[in-house]
């Protein structure tokens, strides 16, 4: 792949791949616990590894003054919306499989252009996009798709398991634009260093209280790890590469491995976790797909034709 300076950049490239391949995976381990551990518990464990990762540069920009105390109370809206799409997101994937999940949640795509039209009126410029209009289309038919062929079909998917997951795809982009509208003025990755620990301080608690961490011991050395590791790899260390390639390869191109992520996914849920989907069910994927990409592109062309903005966590 090539930067905006018409190189190849390998560090992009390989921080698009990182990308792509981390959302892809992590439904795959989080369908796979399941049977072990409980939502509450998974979002405990999970968030509160990332947040120990991120506790020593936030310590560092705190004490650097680069993270002050008042911006605590900036990202405090950020961290109340993340809070209800990670336990929504947790408990997606004991109502529905890995490969279903993963192109039902890219709803969040088609949300946040809905919600930038009011937040960022600037924005509502994309109206008059024909890619926004195809885009808004291919994406509301993939979804009527995945509901109709989904419902008593293979895949395992079930209305509860719908409304979960679009309704974490909403709160995702209520998360990503509120980072663009509270936390305009600080750097991406250190606002996450603060919405991070912010987040797992009451996922923490709420597995105390309605989780069991005792179940974990049950569990085998291996297993374990696997839990950290999905917690550090989909939380801690796939927003980093995400900020990386969005900043080397551009929105257009970085912007493609949060649609192409569902594919990776897929393609592991019959090896790994014996998962089938439907062509009734393909079809509509690759409808949301395609959606995605029309209004990612749409999306881009604006962002080039008037004032940069910060990206979006």
């Amino acid at each position: 792949m090539k930067s905006k300076f018409g190189k190849i950049d390998f560090l992009g490239t390989a921080a698009y791949l990182a990308t792509m391949t981390a959302w892809g995976i992590v439904p795959i381990f989080l369908r796979s616990f399941i049977h072990e551990i409980d939502a509450w518990t998974a979002n405990g464990v999970r968030y509160g590894i990332s947040a120990l990762l991120w506790s020593g540069p936030l310590l560092l920009w705190i004490r650097s003054g680069e993270i002050r105390i008042t911006h605590l109370f900036i990202v405090a809206p950020i961290v109340s919306i993340n809070l209800i799409a990670q336990i929504l997101w947790a408990w997606s994937p004991y109502f529905l499989e890995a490969g279903i999940l993963a192109f039902l949640v890219r709803v969040a795509c088609l949300f946040s252009v809905i919600a930038s039209f009011i937040v960022f009126p600037r924005e509502r410029i994309l109206i008059r996009s024909s890619k926004f209009w195809i885009g808004l289309l291919f994406s509301l038919a993939g979804m009527i798709g995945m509901t109709y062929w989904g419902a008593n079909g293979p895949s395992g998917g079930n209305l509860i398991g719908f409304v979960v997951v679009i309704t974490c795809g909403f709160f995702f982009a209520l998360y990503g634009v509120s980072v663009r509208y509270f936390a305009a003025d600080m750097q991406p990755h250190q606002a996450f260093s603060l919405i991070c620990p912010a987040t797992a301080l009451p996922l923490v608690f709420l597995g105390f209280t309605w989780g069991d961490y005792s179940s974990l011991l049950a569990m085998s050395s291996w297993r374990i790890f696997l839990v950290l590791f999905s917690g550090l790899l989909g939380i801690a260390f796939a927003h980093v590469a995400y900020y990386t390639s969005l900043e080397r390869l551009g929105v257009a191109i970085g912007s493609t491995a949060n649609l192409l992520s569902p594919l990776v996914t897929a393609s592991l849920a019959y090896p790994l976790l014996h998962e089938t989907i439907s062509s009734g069910q393909i079809i509509a994927g690759i409808l949301m797909l395609i959606g995605g990409g029309f209004l990612v592109s749409a999306q881009t062309r604006m962002i080039h034709e008037s004032i940069p903005e910060k990206v979006e966590l």
